[in-house]
């Protein structure tokens, strides 16, 4: 009877620059059309490759590359749903998942039985990835040992690292890389992509969530504040990825795990036995806490996303700090996705939802509707009629610029359309005031429709004359 054929190809490759042998996994994409044979990579591998973590742990910048690069919908998600969706058959899941439990040397053999899901990223996505995370001595190896297309630029530059090693100058190289425009950052776009610019604060929400910071606070965290304010902010540490931040965003940050702390202890959130302590936020529920913590502060708090991707950030960045100082339970290690990849999806949901929401909202200062822009033209008529000799240039300046601004057709709009409708509108505006304007300036709007300005000129030139009538 011939032997049974394996569910899935497995290719061990070895990655020389961090000593790590990666298996690579051949199955069928049944999600695709013609259900290919796709070559696959574990994505916590390609992690531990990338950003070094060698204690199986996550922090999420592989999932926030993906999805900054489009490419998110490419992954695999090996579990029960998938087995249960026809994307991968019940023997290849089992194969799938004893490979991935067999890298797990960071994991207690007694807790493997716990891992039943992990992810697998395309080895084209996989490439990309690595690609995009910058010039690095992993990811260098990665795309060699694969076989992947590495960029030029990386090539050429590498040569200069041993060239400048040993002294020597090539000047066709410098040339090569003048060409290619190279550029030394000071963060790679990998790096990059795991910070978050920082949203003005609304002083309402604040305001609201001030009651809920924890108070008083037990020493043991405080003390341990303390310690993370002093790593963010120091110039040098090693287990920190990026520079150093200012001392008012390491203690944005304390506040926003005070909040958290505090919201749990009030609503009483806070599982049996646990403490509120650093040590918390190695939990593996964490993530779903977290979860329920945004979804209260947008349905019972009624605070902005903008705010609340101001609190899930400084929450994320205190569990990135427990994840790199910290030994986390073998449980927590084993989850994909893990906790702290949790709180960074739910920091980018927020930060999305943000801009939806600022799209929908008055806009207070620095703009004007088009109905307060004729308002505003016709306050200036008025003034100019009422001003003092000394005045009266400067004010038939305001109200000139605003006639020729608001009265000239916006770009696409014919003239001849639009002149009627404005001169409607401005005589309304009129009847309807107390002073009808007395004025030389019609003089001038005669020839206003002959000008010619950009549209962005103009609505910086209402917005400066509006300021000084409004």
């Amino acid at each position: 009877m011939a032997a049974q054929a394996p569910a899935i190809n497995i290719d061990n490759v070895r990655i020389a620059s961090c000593e790590f042998t990666m298996p690579r996994i051949q199955v069928r994409d049944r999600r695709s059309a013609g259900r290919p044979l796709v070559w696959y990579v574990f994505q916590r591998h390609l992690e531990r490759i990338l950003y070094g973590r060698d204690d199986g742990g996550s922090t999420g910048p592989i999932w926030k590359l993906l999805n900054a690069s489009g490419m998110g919908s490419t992954a695999l998600s090996v579990n029960a749903h998938s087995v249960g969706s026809n994307q991968v058959t019940r023997a290849e899941y089992d194969a799938i998942l004893d490979c991935f439990k067999s890298t797990l040397d960071h994991v207690d053999p007694s807790s493997l039985g716990r891992v039943r899901s992990c992810t697998l990223l395309p080895m084209a996505a996989a490439a990309a990835i690595a690609r995009s995370f910058g010039r690095s001595p992993a990811s260098t190896g990665f795309l060699a040992a694969f076989g992947q297309q590495v960029p030029q630029s990386w090539q050429l530059q590498a040569q200069q690292d041993q060239h400048n090693a040993n002294n020597e100058r090539d000047l066709l190289l410098d040339e090569q890389l003048e060409d290619q425009g190279l550029e030394v950052e000071d963060i790679s776009f990998g790096e990059e992509l795991t910070m978050m610019a920082k949203f003005a604060c609304v002083t309402d929400d604040d305001r609201k969530m001030q009651t809920y910071a924890i108070n008083p606070v037990p020493g043991p965290l405080k003390a341990s504040m303390e310690k993370y304010v002093a790593n963010r902010t120091a110039v040098f540490s090693a287990r920190r990825a990026g520079g150093a931040a200012a001392s008012s965003t390491a203690e944005s940050d304390v506040q926003s795990l005070y909040r958290f702390f505090g919201w749990m202890h009030r609503t009483n959130r806070v599982p049996q036995g646990a403490l509120l302590w650093l040590s918390f936020l190695e939990r593996a529920d964490l993530g779903d806490k977290v979860q329920e913590y945004a979804e209260w502060l947008q349905n019972t708090q009624q605070i902005r996303f903008s705010s609340i991707a101001n609190y899930l950030n400084g929450l994320a960045s205190i569990v990135s700090y427990v994840y790199a100082n910290y030994d986390l339970p073998a449980e927590t290690a084993a989850l994909d996705p893990s906790p702290l990849t949790m709180v960074l999806n739910l920091r980018g949901q927020a930060e999305k939802q943000s801009r939806t929401q600022n799209m929908y909202e008055k806009r207070v200062g620095g703009w004007l509707t088009w109905a307060e822009v004729q308002q505003c033209r016709v306050k200036a008529l008025q003034q100019v009629a009422g001003c003092s000799p000394a005045d009266k240039r400067s004010r038939l300046r305001d109200a000139t610029a605003m006639s020729l601004l608001s009265l000239l057709p916006p770009d696409r709009v014919g003239v001849v359309a639009w002149q009627p409708v404005e001169t409607s509108r401005t005589q309304n505006l009129l009847a309807q005031s107390d002073r009808e304007p007395q004025t030389p300036t019609c003089a001038v709007l005669a020839t206003a429709h002959s000008a010619n300005f950009a549209s962005a000129t103009r609505s910086r030139r209402r917005r400066a004359v509006a300021g000084r009538l409004i």
